[in-house]
């Protein structure tokens, strides 16, 4: 079904704030007895999945500031102790 097909609950969805927001429209949207557990841990899922989507693109943008510090630290040292050196 596609994303226009949901309505309201469909715009709910995709902005839900928690884990547990996200599950219950979800369950609201999809309302079949016989796959509620099922389809509870598939909404669980997604969500986590979601959340963790960006996660590791900023991790690597962190690491890589923090990797560009310390390097600039090092070489300010460097200079620091062969200026010394040469006293």
């Amino acid at each position: 079904m596609p994303k226009e097909d949901y309505g309201e609950l469909g715009n709910q969805l995709a902005h839900a704030k928690t884990k547990e927001e996200f599950v219950a429209i979800g369950m609201q949207l999809f309302q079949t007895p016989a796959f509620k557990k099922k389809q509870e841990d598939v909404l669980s899922k997604e969500w986590e999945r979601r959340q963790n989507k960006g996660g590791t693109k900023h991790r690597r943008k962190k690491h890589l500031i923090l990797l560009f510090w310390l390097m600039g630290a090092v070489l300010i040292v460097s200079f620091i102790c062969l200026s010394l050196l040469h006293m």
